[in-house]
């Protein structure tokens, strides 16, 4: 079953817990984007924190941290002290991805998330060590963005060569685009402005 993982990059924090109940009527899932400014060009750690981990299990949505941070490892035990039990970090950001998935699969589900540029290839001994793999179908850093349609292709053919590991696909979905993604083997999609979009049709 294919799920929907909402991304609180698009929620208005000005009332984060209305947002969450949004959240709560469509899905049990929630994705929480944690960027420094320095793997990525925004910043998101003044409320991406912890403390809203614990206020999603709360509201008993069951959320996927995704750190888009430089030396991911230090953040591991902040969040998994929280509750977090699937924390992605990405590739590009660590020396020794391997070692990297194996201590935090100590902690919790271990997810490893690719860039557009980053191939599957490149990335593939990591991807077979990982509990699950989050593909970004548009630059990191920002919501709104137009999908990337040659992230396609890798979402197939990691589907292809495992079978049964979940697939995040992460970036520019929407109602239009995502039949595409499903039937490339993504198994959840995380969606922000369409998702919020959608649900603010019934404030």
């Amino acid at each position: 079953m294919v799920e929907v993982s909402p991304s609180l990059l698009a929620a208005d924090f000005s009332k984060i817990d209305k947002e969450l109940n949004k959240v709560l009527r469509a899905t049990n899932r929630v994705h929480i984007d944690v960027m420094d400014n320095k793997f990525v060009s925004n910043y998101t750690l003044n409320k991406m924190t912890p403390n809203l981990v614990g206020k999603c299990i709360n509201f008993k949505l069951k959320p996927d941290v995704h750190l888009m941070v430089n030396d991911p490892s230090k953040y591991f035990e902040s969040f998994v002290k929280v509750g977090a039990k699937e924390i992605s970090f990405h590739f590009e950001a660590v020396f020794d991805p391997i070692k990297e998935l194996r201590l935090l699969k100590s902690f919790c589900s271990a997810g490893i998330a690719l860039k557009p540029k980053t191939s599957f290839k490149e990335a593939y001994d990591a991807v077979k060590e990982s509990d699950f793999v989050l593909i970004m179908c548009v630059e990191p850093g920002f919501g709104g963005q137009g999908f990337m349609v040659d992230m396609i292709p890798k979402i197939k053919s990691i589907r292809e060569s495992f079978p049964k590991k979940p697939i995040i696909a992460d970036g520019g979905i929407n109602n239009e685009i995502k039949t595409l993604v499903i039937d490339a083997g993504a198994s959840i999609l995380v969606m922000g402005t369409a998702f919020f979009k959608e649900q603010n049709k019934y404030k």
